[in-house]
């Protein structure tokens, strides 16, 4: 098949999901920073290990303009559950990422980007991770939240629980920080378990 045996096509309509935001107006309080840094033993989302329960890093609401400004310390790769976002900067190393482009994972070595998505029906957790699985599972991913409401408040760097109106399903318990390893030691298997409480299964 060549080129141009392709029928070219476009849907007539978008969902609200996909629509345009690079020129919207952010929800206030909505534009928060997410940082992947470390490896190994030592792999963080601002700074934090992952922990499970009623522990959350961002949230937001249904209908709101919700933009994080994403960075890396080094090489990773960011992926994000359940709603795509869109590219809004437009400083990348190659023609692959372009502002304007809708993606659900997003690397390009250790340069940062601007994105946007807008939750529309979809409320509870996101979660969010380095999509290089040693990394995530040791500790580099984190959820956010959205609310089962239309007029909101967004919250960044929660770092810790949820409550209130909006809330769909278990959040979990409220769980304290393991202690820190010692100098030099690795984390247990039973740490890293605690860690990542089985994060991709319902309980997350």
């Amino acid at each position: 098949m060549k080129d141009n045996d392709l029928i070219p096509w476009a849907p007539e309509v978008l969902p609200k999901y996909l629509q345009d935001l690079t020129t919207s107006k952010v929800s206030p309080g909505c534009s928060c920073d997410t940082k992947f840094s470390g490896e190994g033993d030592h792999s963080y989302v601002n700074g934090r290990s992952y922990l499970s329960g009623n522990h959350y890093l961002h949230s937001s609401y249904l209908g709101a303009v919700v933009e994080r400004h994403l960075s890396f310390e080094k090489e990773h790769s960011y992926h994000q559950h359940v709603y795509p976002f869109q590219l809004v900067s437009d400083d990348f190393s190659s023609n692959y990422f372009q502002m304007g482009d809708w993606h659900d994972s997003y690397m390009d070595g250790d340069r940062g980007a601007a994105i946007r998505y807008m939750p529309t029906v979809l409320s509870g957790k996101i979660m969010i991770h380095c999509h290089n699985n040693i990394h995530s599972d040791r500790g580099m991913l984190a959820k956010e939240y959205v609310l089962n409401i239309t007029n909101g408040q967004c919250q960044c760097d929660i770092f810790g629980s949820i409550s209130g109106s909006g809330i769909v399903d278990d959040v979990g318990p409220i769980l304290q920080p393991p202690a820190a390893p010692k100098s030099g030691a690795s984390r247990s298997m039973m740490t890293i378990l605690a860690l990542t409480g089985s994060a991709f299964a319902a309980v997350i």
